[in-house]
């Protein structure tokens, strides 16, 4: 069994935001594997297709950890989290058209993780982070909470199918593997 959760923010007018990479990535593998979300606890959507869960928080970005922490604690006996559990999130600090994909380590200031790691007791688990640049600014609060440009949605349809063959990789390969092939990944944005 192994969880991936994509961090967001459930209302709708969040979908297009910068925020929601994290959604929109969970979404397009839902979206790829033919599930279906159902609600959970009024807590999270889950999606369960044979071995693989996907998981988005209904509890809004900065309280992530309480919507992890309830499935974590329904899977627990299933599960090695440092292996099994994956979340995927929006990086201010990642110029768009990058990714990184670490095994466990700091929230880097993102508010979704650093509730996880709260919730959860520790920072044990992988972490799957959807550059979308904007580290150079100043308000960053409201940066995450805009929607993507137009021009920013066509690198984001590149990254987001790679987000996706990577995720399948992870499930069949483990995280050291999947580290190993896309860490280096980037868009190619010319010169």
């Amino acid at each position: 069994m192994k969880i991936i959760v994509g961090l967001g923010n459930p209302d709708s007018e969040y979908i297009k935001t910068r925020h929601n990479v994290g959604f929109m990535a969970v979404d397009l593998l839902k979206k790829k594997l033919k599930g279906g979300f159902v609600s959970k606890k009024r807590l999270y959507y889950q999606c369960e297709i044979e071995d693989l869960i996907l998981m988005k928080p209904l509890t809004f970005m900065n309280h992530s950890g309480k919507a992890a922490t309830s499935i974590v604690t329904k899977y627990g006996d299933k599960l090695d989290l440092e292996e099994d559990l994956l979340v995927i999130s929006d990086d201010v600090n990642l110029p768009l058209g990058r990714i990184r994909i670490r095994k466990s380590g700091s929230a880097g200031g993102h508010h979704g993780l650093e509730s996880i790691i709260e919730h959860l007791g520790h920072d044990k688990f992988a972490r799957f982070r959807i550059g979308v640049g904007g580290q150079q600014l100043d308000r960053l609060e409201e940066y995450v909470l805009q929607n993507f440009t137009r021009s920013e949605e066509k690198i984001l349809g590149e990254v987001l199918p790679v987000v996706v063959e990577a995720l399948l990789f992870w499930k069949d390969n483990g995280i050291e593997k999947m580290m190993n092939k896309y860490n280096s990944w980037s868009v190619d944005l010319g010169s």
